[in-house]
């Protein structure tokens, strides 16, 4: 009797495997909602290794939805979106998620069933020379004579998996900060990729703006990285940075591929 006993307890535990495991297999091809934190707002999905806007996903979202968060000191406590709407104003065309517990940071993306966040970046020291001299460079080939570097901060990640690792620095300078609507003469922002392709070292630029001159009636942004997730299953992870100006900001998810960065999703709220 105590054998049988055993025996229907372990026929019980096997078959939960098996029925586990195939809702694993069956989740594989699901719908899963992409959220940014820091901005509270969704910026689309993805389904079967494809994006979706987030137009198209919105609706179809109901109740609340657990999702995986990712920061860039790796994986964090699950979080759950509340009441995804898009009628919040003055921000009528972006999708909105109440999030709980409140998290400021990173990337969060509904219970992936693969390993979104495979490697964790390392931090790379800001006053580094060699990469203080690369955004030296640049500012001096974009018209800026006498640079102030500051950068921001700066990942080494190796993205796609291959035992290459890639460097994303954000350096951003605003002499008199982000209010109002002008700028000083070297001012500046950039959001810049450093990969090696074909051998050689590549400057891939994610976003940027220079102001050799001071200049009014201009709104000026500033960018940041706030993630590295593997979003849509492929391997490779995505750089997932914010950024905005005094009155509004926003997300994006950039997809690379060989020498090309692509901002697959994104959302803003701005006035």
């Amino acid at each position: 009797m105590k054998r049988k006993t055993i025996s229907v307890s372990v026929l019980i535990f096997l078959t939960f495997l098996c029925q586990n495991r195939i809702g694993l297999m069956n989740r594989a091809s699901d719908t899963h909602a992409i959220i940014a934190p820091s901005e509270n707002c969704l910026l689309g999905g993805v389904r079967s290794g494809k994006w979706i806007k987030a137009d198209d996903i919105g609706p179809t979202l109901k109740g609340s939805h657990g999702l995986k968060h990712f920061t860039l000191s790796g994986p964090a406590n699950e979080i759950a979106a509340n009441k995804i709407r898009n009628n919040d104003t003055p921000c009528t065309d972006t999708w909105f998620a109440d999030i709980a517990p409140e998290a400021k940071e990173g990337i969060a993306i509904e219970l992936p069933t693969w390993n979104a966040m495979p490697r964790i970046p390392r931090a790379i020291n800001p006053k580094d020379a060699t990469y203080v001299r690369i955004i030296s460079d640049i500012l001096k080939s974009k018209g800026i004579a006498q640079p102030d570097v500051q950068i921001t901060e700066g990942y080494k990640i190796d993205l796609e998996g291959d035992g290459q690792e890639e460097v994303v620095i954000a350096a951003n300078r605003y002499k008199n900060g982000m209010f109002g609507s002008h700028v000083t003469a070297g001012d500046y922002s950039i959001l810049l990729l450093r990969k090696i392709v074909g051998g050689k070292v590549q400057n891939i630029f994610l976003a940027e703006e220079y102001y050799p001159k001071s200049k009014e009636e201009v709104l000026p942004n500033d960018n940041h990285i706030t993630a590295f997730a593997d979003l849509n299953g492929d391997g490779v992870m995505e750089i997932i940075a914010r950024g905005g100006y005094y009155e509004g900001s926003g997300a994006t998810v950039f997809e690379v591929k060989g020498s090309k960065a692509t901002a697959v999703l994104d959302c803003f709220c701005g006035v």
